[in-house]
């Protein structure tokens, strides 16, 4: 039997089953849908308040990042214009320098990292819950026996009827509840981010290198270009 036979037969008993299925009940009652949870939580009401909250920490850092990787990229140029007239001490000590604000660059970005993160936990996850509250409320209420979620890391769906999307309208319940709240989130934590730790002698890390710019759903860390090493 050749591959192509192989799979015209497999195709045809499928088929078979499931035109069977309603005839002998097992599922003519189910009630099937599908869901994007990723868009309730970010493009809900709430959950773009809560963006543009990360959105506009995260440019404060970013600037501040930038500004700090640009006056080391400055310093680096100024020393290979002056190298061949500085003698090897003078040399070795900018160039001591230079690296020891690289480290400070590095602690920098990993303490904002971490502080991003945390205050999108602060932010989302309080959201999070309040969609999986209503979509559970949805579910019951309408009866369905089965919800899929698009926003899954491994969803295995291969085609959905767009009639069966009900994103749209536990996202306007989401909406309306928001504003019967008031139209307040979860507060954003302070910034504290600890203070850089001192480098070890003799290991200097690289400055990390980033993204362009996050998506405006979704903000994460992300800070300016690392300067390059003085050769």
């Amino acid at each position: 039997m050749t591959q192509q036979l192989k799979t015209t037969v497999l195709a045809i008993a499928v088929a078979s089953i499931v035109l069977c299925l309603p005839l002998k009940g097992v599922a003519q009652d189910a009630k099937i849908a599908f869901v994007d949870t990723q868009e309730l939580t970010l493009g809900s009401e709430e959950g773009k308040v809560a963006g543009d909250k990360l959105q506009k920490r995260l440019d404060v850092i970013r600037t501040e990042m930038d500004k700090l990787r640009k006056d080391i990229e400055e310093k680096e140029a100024s020393l290979r214009s002056r190298e061949r007239l500085l003698n090897a001490a003078t040399k070795d000590a900018e160039q001591r320098k230079i690296e020891a604000e690289k480290v400070n660059f590095e602690r920098k970005a990993q303490d904002y990292e971490k502080e991003m993160n945390e205050m999108q936990s602060v932010l989302i996850a309080p959201i999070a819950d309040k969609v999986r509250a209503e979509l559970g409320a949805f579910v019951k209420e309408k009866g369905y026996t089965l919800v899929l979620d698009l926003a899954a890391e491994e969803p295995n769906i291969v085609w959905a009827n767009q009639a069966n999307n009900v994103t749209k309208e536990v996202l306007v319940r989401l909406n309306e509840n928001f504003k019967r709240s008031g139209g307040a989130p979860a507060a954003a934590p302070a910034a504290a981010p600890k203070p850089p730790a001192q480098p070890q002698p003799g290991n200097t890390p690289s400055i990390p290198g980033t993204q362009s710019k996050p998506p405006a759903t979704t903000p994460t860390p992300s800070f300016p270009p690392g300067a390059p090493s003085t050769k």
